[in-house]
């Protein structure tokens, strides 16, 4: 039998930066940014385990932006109070 889909919820419990919803239905997949070391995640709308996607530490990220396609993102954090942005 299939599962209905709730109306909300938590994906998870970190702080994050931006997130971008990836696929439709039961196959949709959420892609987030965690805000304390800049790794993304991905969770799917049925799990609740989220996977992590990447390793790399980039700390103070002030926000994440997934472009439309979802292939590419960018995080804009401070270093010694300049604004810089990676990609």
């Amino acid at each position: 039998t299939e599962r209905e889909l709730p109306l909300f919820r938590k994906l998870t419990d970190r702080s994050i930066t931006g997130f971008l919803p990836v696929g439709s239905g039961t196959s949709s997949l959420v892609r987030y940014v965690d805000a304390e070391n800049g790794n993304l995640f991905e969770t799917g709308f049925l799990q609740d385990v989220s996977r992590r996607l990447t390793n790399t530490t980039l700390v103070k990220i002030r926000d994440s932006i997934f472009t439309a396609d979802g292939k590419y993102l960018i995080n804009n954090y401070l270093n010694n109070g300049t604004l810089l942005s990676q990609g």
